[in-house]
């Protein structure tokens, strides 16, 4: 089964077990996107990343450790200046909150 949405719960609760404090969850669309939106990261550094996918493979147990090996290699980067954001095409984020509020 393949990953292809992250819902901000899910996102929370991968914040919760793993401390994540300095990471922001995202639509974003990146290089060679042509506008289309994927889920992103907003993110200081990528030891902040790496805490959020190390989360997502425990979150998805041993019967998701595949799915999780292949979000990981969807991964791609831009520099924000003081940060970076890690974002997935193919992957929607699915977000609870009022879709004009800023995430």
């Amino acid at each position: 089964m393949e990953l292809t949405e992250i819902a901000r719960e899910q996102f929370e609760d991968i914040e919760l077990n793993t401390g994540l404090s300095e990471c922001t969850p995202r639509t974003y669309s990146g290089r060679a996107m042509y506008g289309e939106q994927c889920f992103g990261i907003d993110a200081p550094n990528m030891r902040e990343v790496a805490k959020f996918l190390c989360g997502l493979t425990n979150a998805l147990g041993e019967d998701g450790f595949e799915d999780a090996v292949e979000f990981a290699a969807r991964m791609e980067t831009d520099s924000m200046g003081l940060g970076i954001v890690a974002y997935f095409p193919g992957v929607t984020f699915a977000d609870d909150q009022d879709e004009d509020s800023e995430l």
